[in-house]
């Protein structure tokens, strides 16, 4: 329900994703996050939109082998009907 119909994910590779397709990616049995850390966010809000920035630390299996990557996120949320919805997501790994 945070997910907006028409929600666009680019993933890490630049890969577009709609909700159905973000969605399969995170309930894939392929990856297996075994931690998430967050370590910065930032949110600025525009009347009916919010901008979120933030970083955060994940590890853990993908297709069997550990991962371990920090990424810099952007998130684009609207208000919609009282509810805040995510529209667009941005993800990209740090060094």
């Amino acid at each position: 329900m945070l997910l907006d119909p028409d929600l666009i994910y680019v993933e890490y590779d630049g890969t577009l994703l709609r909700k159905t397709e973000y969605i399969a990616n995170l309930l894939s049995p392929s990856l297996r996050p075994a931690k998430i850390v967050s370590e910065s966010m930032k949110v600025h809000v525009y009347r009916e939109f919010a901008v979120v920035n933030g970083v955060y630390q994940e590890n853990g299996l993908k297709k069997g082998k550990p991962y371990s990557v920090r990424v810099r996120f952007t998130d684009t949320w609207l208000r919609r009907d009282q509810t805040w919805v995510c529209v667009a997501s941005q993800s990209t790994p740090l060094g």
